[in-house]
């Protein structure tokens, strides 16, 4: 009896886009920013025209900017072959590709502010926009946001913390220190101007696109700050410890970044800090578990998350505005991970947050109930999603988001494919052809994702020419160049091409594309799993067209990943194994297909549980090995 392959082909986790947590007015000192992927947690949530907070102060509502909504659209897979990647981004979120997909390490946030505030403006230097994640860390240290505006207000209005505030108005660097500095080094090395002074060349030189020198000068500033510190300036220290850390980053050096993290977090005082030292404490977990998502070590990142979570809460309180955005975040991480309970159980205390601090209808219990209709498409409770994202939709409709409605559509077509009612589906998915070409241009990703998803149903309702057509005219655009496509959205595109490719039975072009899509995702940071996955459906493929020794490969280059990731007691691991077992009888290699079936059995016995049908089928896959051995 041949050996029996427990799954044809195996779902992978991959990247889930991760929110942005919304940017805090600067203060009216500060130089206006940007908007950055990550931003203080002791931000609110901005509402739409139609929708204002309950009671604000007047100098929240002076400070007020208006957010604009954000759009997440990823869709569980429904056919096997094809990878859990994030969809096409619909342009008002920030591309994942994290969640350039590099780690968010600007969170910009009042403790930075004593030490930019100080530094002034650098002259005579590079004057370059920032880039990648340099740009975020660089905006770490010149954000001048406010840890709670009530606090803010209260100590205006009583007076308090006069000579405080004072202090952290900008000011220049004197010419005088720049010109000592520029002659003899060692005159001012004690000046307190020096500390800010590096830094401001360490982004200076990042911006000339000089990282190497940046992370120089950031190295000089960690040691003043070593040298002076003080009990009133040990933030000063962290602030630096964060952007070197940044800079690691950017260079790959993730491992010392790691330890200058960790380093960071045993300064601030959280039992005597007071709130800046919660800030700084926050900050620091959140850029930690950043950094640990990029090397694929989903554990302690989440485990980093929740520290910081921990944090939020306990100086904001559970229900506080600004804790749904951390924990949109983190529930986000957890579906990276395939964690949907404990995803599902964030996003609804997310929602539960928006319900109290926002009009009924607001655009973001509108994002968190697609983010709900996510999780549950993944547990296969497609009703339940297809509700979520109606209701969603209608919330998008009433504030005129064209393209959230658009995406919104293709994820009911989605829903409403897999709850078999197809005709309903076609009229989605033929309506967002149209919209994106109107919204986006004939040639844009989404476009080619909305033909993807036409093929697919095409395919579903026996109509193979078709699908094949509708394949090819997605092909056509992925293909263009210069018109500004995400990596991650071609990777997602032709992983779903594959997918259909393979069911037409032309193994051979969705071969190809799947090892296209593993060159894509390969080079981008944090994307373990998503490879893991990919590479074991190429393995996959090549059994099925007699390449064993490269399938095997593929196997082993994928257990590895998934074994040093949150993977490794998923039964995945062991339908991995079970497909190695295979390969090595295809190889004539009996006593290994044996230990691997052991092993694959043991694996899913501990998963799974013994009764489980893969079970079974990996139990006699190693019945048939022993046979074959005699025992």
């Amino acid at each position: 009896m041949p050996p029996q392959s427990t799954a044809k082909f195996i779902v992978m986790p991959g990247k889930v886009m991760k929110s942005t947590p919304p940017t805090t007015p600067p203060r009216e000192e500060a130089e206006p920013q940007s908007i950055s992927k990550r931003s203080s947690w002791k931000t609110s949530r901005k509402s739409s025209s139609k929708i204002t907070p309950k009671e604000p102060s007047p100098t929240q509502v002076s400070t007020k900017q208006t957010r604009k909504s954000k759009s997440r659209e990823t869709s569980p897979t429904k056919e096997p072959l094809k990878s859990c990647l994030k969809k096409p981004s619909n342009g008002n979120t920030s591309p994942l590709s994290r969640h350039s997909d590099g780690t968010q390490m600007s969170m910009p946030s009042e403790f930075t502010d004593s030490l930019m505030d100080r530094s002034g403006p650098l002259k005579d230097v590079y004057n370059e926009s920032p880039k990648d994640v340099l740009e975020l860390a660089h905006r770490e240290q010149e954000s001048a946001q406010t840890w709670s505006d009530e606090t803010e207000d209260a100590k205006q209005m009583q007076g308090t913390d006069a000579t405080t505030n004072a202090a952290r108005r900008r000011r220049e660097i004197p010419v005088a220190f720049i010109e000592a500095f520029s002659r003899d080094e060692e005159s001012v090395a004690d000046s307190p101007h020096m500390g800010p002074y590096l830094l401001k060349l360490a982004k200076s030189y990042a911006s000339g696109e000089n990282p190497v020198k940046a992370l120089e000068y950031c190295i000089r500033a960690v040691k003043f700050y070593e040298r002076h510190a003080q009990q009133e300036n040990l933030l000063d220290l962290v602030i630096s410890l964060h952007i070197l850390a940044a800079l690691h980053c950017h260079l790959g050096q993730y491992e010392d970044a790691i330890a200058l993290l960790e380093r960071s977090l045993t300064i601030p005082d959280l039992e005597s800090g007071g709130e800046e030292h919660a800030l700084a404490a926050f900050s620091g977990h959140m850029q930690l578990g950043d950094t640990f998502s990029m090397v694929g070590k989903l554990t302690p990142s989440l485990q980093s998350y929740h520290r910081a979570l921990d944090i939020q809460k306990s100086i904001l309180g559970n229900f506080d505005s600004r804790v749904a955005e951390t924990c949109v975040y983190v529930a986000e991480a957890h579906m990276q991970a395939l964690e949907f309970a404990e995803a599902k159980e964030l996003c609804e205390h997310s929602l539960i947050i928006h319900t109290k601090h926002c009009e009924p209808g607001s655009v973001e219990e509108a994002s968190d109930h697609r983010l709900l209709a996510i999780i549950f498409s993944a547990q296969g409770e497609h009703s339940k999603a297809l509700e979520s994202l109606v209701y969603a939709n209608d919330i998008y409709v009433n504030f005129d988001h064209e393209m959230d409605v658009a995406t919104g559509n293709q994820s009911i077509g989605d829903e409403l494919l897999a709850l078999g009612r197809d005709s309903e589906a076609f009229v989605c998915f033929s309506k967002c052809v149209s919209d994106f070409k109107m919204l986006r241009g004939d040639h844009n990703a989404l476009v080619a994702s909305a033909y993807t998803s036409l093929a697919d149903l095409f395919l579903r309702t026996n109509n193979p020419k078709e699908a094949k057509v509708h394949c090819q005219h997605a092909l056509q655009i992925y293909a263009k160049q210069g018109v500004g496509h995400i990596p991650g959205d071609v990777a997602y595109g032709l992983v779903s091409i594959a997918s259909i490719l393979e069911q037409l039975n032309e193994k051979e072009t969705a071969l190809l594309l799947l090892q296209r899509a593993y060159n894509i995702q390969d080079r981008m940071p944090g994307q373990q799993a998503t490879v893991a996955g990919l590479e074991v459906q190429i393995g996959i493929l090549q059994n099925m067209l007699r390449q064993f020794k490269p399938a095997f490969q593929s196997f082993q280059s994928a257990i590895a990943k998934m074994k040093s990731g949150t993977l490794r007691n998923s039964p995945l691991v062991g339908l991995v194994i079970n497909q190695m077992g295979i390969t090595s009888i295809e190889l004539g290699d009996i006593p290994q297909a044996a230990r691997y079936f052991e092993e694959a059995m043991a694996v899913m016995e501990g998963t799974a549980g013994p009764q489980h049908l893969d079970t079974l089928d990996v139990c006699n896959n190693l019945a048939g090995t022993y046979v074959h051995l005699g025992r």
